[in-house]
């Protein structure tokens, strides 16, 4: 299970076989591989999260979350706090 993030911050969850459910929409459909990098980027810490907690998933749905986009103060933070 993997977790992708579209550019209009939504998140999507890759079900195989070129199928990706919208997690607050259920939509879902299937994309080409040669097309995924144009939609979407891989939430590294929300996959690490939803694989250590997996009701996480749940939770996004039930509540139609989305991802904010991240600030240029957040971009600083995560660089500082990695770079040590």
């Amino acid at each position: 299970m993997i977790l992708l993030k579209s550019k209009k911050n939504e998140i999507y969850q890759s079900l195989g076989d070129e199928k990706y459910q919208n997690l607050s929409t259920k939509g879902s459909g299937k994309i080409k591989d040669e097309d995924l990098k144009k939609i979407f980027t891989i939430p590294l810490c929300l996959n690490n999260m939803a694989q250590k907690n997996p009701i996480l998933i749940d939770l996004i749905s039930e509540l139609g979350m989305v991802l904010e986009p991240l600030e240029d103060w957040d971009i600083q933070n995560i660089n500082n706090n990695y770079s040590k």
